[in-house]
């Protein structure tokens, strides 16, 4: 798992910086003709909503690279409670759950986000303030506590595959109450920064369930809401 959302990385990387040499190279939309009113650099990302596949090949990228590690701690226990030759297909029930239910979520996001149709850079800061305002609180750190519980997994056979991807259901609500703010910031762009800076803040949180009383978390969510306005603001 590891692996795989260390090359998920690496794909965002190369994608943002192709996007960016592209943005680099060509001339500013508000200086073509039959386009005088269009912000600069305006549409030259994969998270563009225009093109659905790409949208939703990036959006998968970012459920490698940003959840995958968050859910390492599961996989290790559904692989202990299986037989060694049910190990791959019950981590790969769970994961594949898992996967799917952070995709439907994001394109209900997206759905929402094209009908509401707000600037981008303001519903990415504006969710970032709910994270923001969400962290100081007792219940959320007893959801952190309780968000990859496992339940009981069979050791092998069809139950084995059942019970993993039952378990998948289960937890996914959990931890999407959690993780849900910052990844609906990322639906209406998916700027580099923005993920980096969420993915921090989601990581350290499951690291250090403390969330009352832990600043870390909003330190790096305000850091990333400044760096994605100033972002903006040279970009426009």
């Amino acid at each position: 798992m590891s692996a795989m959302a260390a090359v998920a990385w690496i794909a965002l990387i190369v994608l943002h910086v192709n996007d960016f040499a592209v943005v680099t190279h060509s001339p500013p939309m508000a200086d073509m003709p039959d386009m005088p009113d269009m912000p600069a650099h305006a549409g030259h990302h994969h998270g563009s909503h225009e093109n659905p596949t790409a949208w939703t090949g990036h959006w998968a990228l970012m459920v490698v690279a940003m959840m995958w590690p968050l859910y390492a701690s599961a996989v290790a226990a559904i692989a202990a409670a299986t037989f060694r030759r049910w190990q791959v297909v019950s981590v790969a029930a769970f994961i594949t759950v898992t996967s799917a239910l952070w995709i439907g979520f994001g394109w209900v996001i997206r759905g929402v986000f094209l009908l509401v149709h707000p600037p981008a850079v303001w519903w990415a800061v504006a969710w970032l303030a709910v994270a923001i305002a969400s962290t100081h609180s007792l219940w959320r750190t007893r959801a952190l506590q309780r968000c990859l519980r496992i339940s009981l997994i069979a050791p092998s056979g069809y139950r084995a595959i059942t019970t993993s991807a039952r378990t998948a259901t289960r937890a996914w609500p959990r931890c999407a109450l959690l993780c849900a703010p910052v990844m609906m910031a990322m639906v209406g762009a998916h700027q580099l920064a923005l993920m980096v800076g969420g993915s921090v803040a989601v990581w350290w949180e499951q690291r250090h369930p403390r969330a009352f009383r832990d600043r870390v978390p909003v330190a790096i969510l305000l850091a990333t809401a400044v760096v994605v306005l100033v972002q903006f603001y040279f970009a426009s």
